[in-house]
């Protein structure tokens, strides 16, 4: 092989790499709606249930989802201090979690009103609370 096929195989692989990677980066913009916004926010328990005892706020680990209007579920597990964050694309949001040791696991806590999400902003304090009676 003479050395200018050489280079001219090398470009060829080069540029098939970067029409690759430019139809991945496409494809994610175009599957989230071009651009997402950053949600955190964390999941606490309120209240004591039947136990006694100490009945402050505490964490919780778990896992949070927001749903979209669309029907679209986005999901993130908890931290040990009940801190989440997640990417999702604009829209308004339902969020809920739960924790999966509880019984029953189909419970679910919820945020009180409706997250509206948009292009690019970057959403804190979004609590997700479990209130024990």
């Amino acid at each position: 092989m003479n050395p200018t096929d050489d280079v001219l195989r090398r470009l060829a692989y080069l540029a098939g790499g970067l029409i690759l990677a430019t139809g991945l980066v496409v494809g994610v913009l175009l599957a989230t709606g071009g651009e997402t916004a950053s949600v955190s926010g964390r999941f606490i328990q309120q209240g004591c249930g039947v136990l006694a005892g100490n009945c402050a706020s505490k964490p919780i680990r778990g896992e949070v989802t927001l749903t979209a209007e669309n029907g679209g579920t986005y999901k993130v597990m908890t931290d040990a201090v009940g801190g989440w964050t997640i990417g999702v694309p604009p829209g308004v949001y339902t969020v809920t979690a739960r924790n999966p040791r509880w019984w029953p696991p189909s419970a679910r806590c919820y945020h009180g009103t409706p997250v509206r999400v948009r292009q690019g902003h970057r959403i804190t304090g979004i609590l997700v609370v479990c209130v024990l009676q």
